[in-house]
C-alpha cells in the first residue's frame, strides 16, 4: 500500500519536469522562452525540495494514518 499510494501521489509531481510534459509546456519550450538544458535543470532544483517535502512530511503523515 505504501508503495503503490507513493506512486500515485509523486506521479502527479513530474508534470513539470520535461518540456512537453505540462500542457504550456511546448508552447514555452517551442518559442525559445527555454533551452533544454536549462529547463531540465530548472525541473531537477525544483524537484529535490519536492520530492524531499512529499517523502518526509507525507511518510510521517503515513504514519499518523496508519498506512505504514
Amino acid at each position: 500500500m505504501l508503495a503503490a499510494m507513493s506512486l500515485a501521489y509523486t506521479a502527479l509531481l513530474s508534470m513539470g519536469l520535461t518540456q512537453y510534459s505540462g500542457g504550456p509546456g511546448p508552447a514555452l519550450f517551442g518559442s525559445g522562452y527555454n533551452s533544454t538544458g536549462r529547463w531540465w535543470g530548472v525541473s531537477f532544483l525544483c524537484s529535490i525540495p519536492s520530492l524531499l517535502i512529499w517523502f518526509v512530511v507525507g511518510g510521517a503523515w503515513f504514519k499518523v494514518i496508519g498506512w505504514w
